[in-house]
């Protein structure tokens, strides 16, 4: 039987630049606006049973921040699939990694590719700690692919956009 499982997709908060590096790591701001978008989130019911992340420093902060927020279970294992150099494979691999029994996932990614992909999808350019909501009607989320997201409605959630 299909029922509607929730895919969020957010970038991680600002990192903090020191000479024109990035260093993996979150600013203050960063944080916080992880955690305004968390809330927004939460206001919309969106509480992921789930919370995934890249392997970066930032995306385990970015997570860390949500979870204070949102409640949700905190996955102690970090995905290669949303890790910088992943090209993309979340959808073809990430997904499969997800539990069976959840219905509602945050996924919290460095990788550029990943971002780009579903910024196409929305039309515009992911900011720090934007958040795409995508509704799909499948079994699990295993069955996903990349035909069944642009079918998807949208939604995007911001800490820069009026509450």
């Amino acid at each position: 039987m299909k029922e509607e499982l929730t895919l969020i997709f957010m970038r991680h908060g600002e990192k903090v630049m020191l000479d024109d590096e990035a260093e993996d790591m979150l600013t203050r701001d960063g944080y916080e606006q992880v955690q305004s978008t968390a809330e927004k989130l939460k206001q919309m019911g969106l509480v992921p049973d789930i919370i995934l992340m890249g392997n970066s420093n930032r995306t385990q902060e970015s997570a860390q921040g949500a979870d204070e927020v949102l409640r949700a279970h905190y996955h102690p294992k970090s995905l290669q699939s949303l890790s910088v150099g992943s090209r993309g494979k979340f959808i073809e691999e990430g997904v499969k990694e997800i539990p069976h029994d959840a219905k509602t996932v945050l996924c919290i990614s460095h990788d550029e590719v990943t971002q780009s992909q579903f910024a196409a999808l929305a039309n515009y350019k992911i900011e720090y700690a934007d958040a795409l909501v995508l509704k799909f009607n499948v079994k699990s989320f295993a069955e996903l692919n990349y035909e069944s997201v642009p079918n998807s409605p949208i939604i995007r959630v911001s800490p820069a956009l009026a509450a």
